[in-house]
């Protein structure tokens, strides 16, 4: 059965985490090269995460539903997220903004939730 790639729910996972963190540039541009690739570490970072959490808890949920097991993938996503970042900054000697640290961290687990909420049972690997 040939399946449209985005509807593949990891594919279409991996890229709302890319589209997610694109809308962070715009929204607070990275100002110099260390910045940057504190940018890309997270991002890379970020979609192995969900990639693996996926791979390893595939969501049972049912059509426009989420279940505790969604909230926690969401969890396991945004402190991912969150520590992926804390290294990358840390790495660069860049200073740690923990305000804007912990709202990446909502949003990520905010928008985690949508999606599986509006992606259609199954929702693993098939």
């Amino acid at each position: 059965m040939n399946k449209n790639i985005l509807q593949n729910p990891l594919i279409k996972g991996a890229l709302i985490i890319l589209l997610t963190s694109l809308t962070g540039i715009f929204a607070n541009m990275p100002e110099n090269p260390h910045k940057w690739t504190i940018f890309w570490l997270t991002t890379v970072g970020t979609i192995l995460v969900y990639l693996g959490q996926s791979i390893l808890l595939p969501s049972n949920s049912t059509d426009n539903a989420i279940n505790l097991r969604d909230v926690l993938k969401g969890l396991i996503l945004s402190v991912g997220n969150g520590i992926i970042n804390y290294f990358a900054t840390n790495s660069n000697d860049e200073k740690i903004d923990w305000n804007k640290l912990v709202m990446a961290m909502v949003v990520m687990f905010s928008g985690y939730l949508l999606k599986q909420w509006q992606t259609p049972a199954p929702k693993t690997l098939s």
